[in-house]
């Protein structure tokens, strides 16, 4: 009996089905029974025929297409245009939110009624100075530590101007903004938002750069009984105000009530949209040749609710379409190139082949995100040698990818704890208002200087701390944070703390995780405290070739022997199994946390030594190599 060639069959079914009309068929059933080198021949003769099917068929589905592949990239644009539109909004209510809090404040107008009545009496001017700053500490705290707005300022009716923000100052208004309040008082304006405008102030006071620009929003302000007694303006930078835009799309331009484009850059003149933004329905797609480029182009234009803005979202015309016919025709060419190869291919290997791709193509479509044991996943071996390998490289990515899912799940949730480890010990709620009490006390014995340093030291670490970057820093600027921490930390304890720090000039390209120096001083103010002051805090840099150790010591009463015992149990359990890592969150164990990412970044690498000094006080070392390694 002929053996019948499995390939050759389901092949034989297939010419059958698509060539049945005419003689073709049974020339090619005749053939099929001829010797095995006729019969690869057949194949290729019968192949060209499939393949002249599918580039019609492709031409065909392409052509069918069109329409819906421009319908969707239509809709796309729209809703790119609505998201792009709510983002900027988003940015707009919040200055409006922050005006809003300030016209309806009790607490400003109560100021403002003061500071009025100061004015009109014989005070001195050190009583208007201290009548100005309460004003100005109700707009300080209406903008927040954060600083979610560049200025707030606030315009009396006697064209003076408090500021606080960027800059702190009283003076009466500019000629330019005086002029812009008399325009808003004849015409009945309650709210207005200006175009992008240079801050003379800020560049003449805090040395802001030139190319910085800002956008105001104005609303009036009434007393009590619905009397205008000011102007707030609401100051935000343009880099600020349009950054959520910046990330999401580049072809995205907004232009004010006067048709001026204001973003992505400032262009102070006419623009090839005029007509447009005049008669365009919004949220729906137009066409148009841009009369500068003279390029056709595809738009949807927006509105932004919150301000008398417009905004087009643009795509050009050669660009709508011709990424996806490229796309579609070296799909064509490729489906075209493989199925040939892979006919030949399927042809040489023959049914040796079959059986285990299927065996491993069955195991890929049943793969899913399942946590199996490692010992059962084990490769099901045959008689080739590449499939083997293949099996086998399966095997041990699916154990690698279960060991790295531990490891990543590890040092993220570990990221996330140390983070808010770092804010609650070094920003925690006690700390901000102690210090803000003692510059409130500054404030009062007039000491400018430490108010200002103070503050200096606060806001770099506010700053540092609120920040989301990379996972690892530079050493230097770590321990730059903890020079400021201890600024602030002297200003409450005097010279019942001392703090000395011991750093070699050159520290290379040492790198550390971040927030991982302050909580060490945190932690020997906390419990290193003796029982007769002055607490004295060393924090100290060892470097030898490749490796380094910060050591943070104190003359406090040192660990309690169960407690440094726990310690040091908790960091080997979780440094060797990094699931009790996740599980084993105890209150008051920063060091396990520090210690824990270290270990994850150095690996064997890593150094933590926690003891009590002969002399008393306790000492924590922490370390690892230059490279991270």
């Amino acid at each position: 009996m002929e053996r019948t060639d499995p390939v050759l069959g389901h092949f034989r079914h297939r010419i059958i089905f698509f060539y049945s009309p005419g003689r073709f068929p049974f020339i090619i059933l005749s053939m099929l029974k001829k010797p095995l080198s006729i019969r690869l021949s057949i194949l290729l003769y019968g192949f060209i025929p499939m393949i002249i099917s599918i580039l019609l068929f492709s031409v065909i589905i392409l052509t069918l297409t069109t329409g819906l592949i421009k319908q969707r990239e239509e809709t796309s644009l729209i809703n790119g245009t609505k998201i792009l539109s709510d983002l900027l909004d988003n940015e707009l209510k919040k200055i409006k939110r922050i005006s809003l809090n300030l016209a309806y404040s009790p607490t400003l107008r109560e100021k403002i009624h003061d500071y009025e009545k100061i004015m009109q009496s014989p005070y001195t001017s050190v009583s208007r100075y201290y009548g100005a700053r309460e004003i100005q500490s109700v707009l300080l705290e209406a903008v927040g530590p954060l600083k979610q707005v560049s200025q707030v300022n606030v315009i009396l009716q006697d064209y003076s101007m408090i500021s606080s923000g960027q800059y702190n100052l009283i003076q009466q208004l500019p000629n330019h903004l005086k002029a812009r309040i008399q325009y808003f008082e004849n015409n009945g304006i309650s709210s207005y938002w200006s175009s992008p405008e240079r801050d003379s102030l800020a560049e003449s006071l805090v040395e802001a750069d030139q190319s910085t620009h800002y956008i105001s929003y104005y609303h009036v302000l009434y007393d009590d009984v619905r009397s205008k007694i000011g102007y707030i303006e609401i100051k935000q930078d343009t880099e600020t105000l349009f950054s959520s835009l910046k990330k999401n799309l580049d072809n995205f331009k907004v232009f004010n009530n006067q048709n001026l484009q204001i973003f992505p850059e400032i262009l102070p003149y006419g623009n090839a949209y005029q007509d447009l933004l005049l008669t365009a329905v919004p949220n729906q797609i137009s066409r148009i040749s841009n009369s500068f480029s003279e390029d056709s182009e595809i738009l949807c234009l927006g509105i932004a609710t919150e301000a008398p803005w417009r905004l087009i979202n643009v795509i050009k015309g050669n660009e709508y379409l011709q990424p996806i016919h490229n796309i579609l025709t070296l799909l064509i060419s490729l489906i075209t190139i493989i199925t040939l190869l892979s006919f030949f291919i399927s042809h040489q290997l023959s049914l040796g082949i079959n059986k285990p791709l299927m065996k491993f193509n069955q195991k890929l479509n049943q793969m899913e995100w399942t946590r199996y044991p490692l010992e059962t996943i084990q490769p099901d071996l045959t008689s080739i040698t590449e499939l083997n390998r293949l099996e086998v490289s399966f095997a041990e990515m699916n154990r690698a990818m279960d060991e790295k899912l531990d490891l990543f799940v590890a040092e993220k949730t570990l990221e996330v704890n140390a983070r808010m480890l770092a804010l609650q010990s070094q920003m925690d709620p006690h700390f901000l208002f102690n210090m803000l009490s003692i510059i409130g006390i500054m404030a009062e014995e007039n000491q400018t200087e430490e108010i200002q340093k103070v503050i200096s030291h606060l806001s770099r670490l506010l700053r540092h701390v609120s920040s989301i970057r990379e996972l690892t820093v530079p050493l230097d600027l770590e321990i730059q944070m903890a020079r400021h921490y201890m600024e602030c930390i002297s200003y409450r304890y005097g010279d019942n703390v001392l703090f000395s720090l011991h750093v070699p000039e050159d520290t290379g390209n040492i790198v550390i995780p971040r927030h991982s120096i302050v909580p060490l001083l945190e932690n020997s103010i906390k419990h290193g405290m003796p029982e007769e002051p002055p607490c004295r805090i060393s924090l100290s840099l060892e470097v030898e070739g490749n490796r380094w150790s910060i050591r943070a010591e104190d003359n406090g009463p040192g660990f309690d022997g169960k407690e440094l015992e726990s310690l040091r149990r908790h960091i080997k359990e979780g440094i060797e199994n990094p699931q009790i890592q996740l599980s084993n969150q105890i209150s008051g164990m920063g060091l396990f946390n520090l210690c824990a990412r270290y270990s994850l970044l150095y690996g064997r690498e890593y150094r933590f030594e926690a003891g009590n000094l002969p002399e008393g006080g306790s000492v924590v070392i922490l370390g690892g190599t230059r490279d991270g390694t």
